[in-house]
């Protein structure tokens, strides 16, 4: 039985690779990258998959996103929380609240929406 899959900032490195395995073994995958052209490559790659532009920070992207999901799909067996980045951040107190845990317990927070 096929599983459904669901994971965040899927469209490229290993996100994109966990996405393709679960795809070639037969299960349901949604994914969601805040890059466009990332997304772009995975809808090329997964052609079957669901793809959303959201950011994990992004609460009205998530909630699109997960419509979607929800709309496809009748539950999820897995979801994987792969966002992050690999970007300097800066100092958290020049980020200004939730921005400096975003990509942590908010962003997983969001992706379980």
């Amino acid at each position: 039985m096929a599983r459904r899959v669901v994971l965040t900032g899927a469209a490229s490195g290993i996100g994109l690779v966990m996405a393709k395995r679960f795809s070639d073994l037969g299960d349901q995958v949604a994914l969601c990258d805040s890059s466009p052209a990332h997304l772009a490559a995975a809808q090329e790659a997964l052609p079957n998959a669901i793809t959303a532009l959201a950011d994990v920070t992004d609460e009205d992207q998530m909630q699109h996103f997960f419509a979607q999901v929800t709309e496809r799909f009748a539950g999820v067996d897995i979801f994987i929380s792969n966002a992050g980045t690999s970007r300097a951040l800066g100092h958290v107190e020049h980020m200004g609240g939730l921005k400096a845990m975003a990509l942590g317990p908010r962003g997983t927070a969001l992706g379980w929406l």
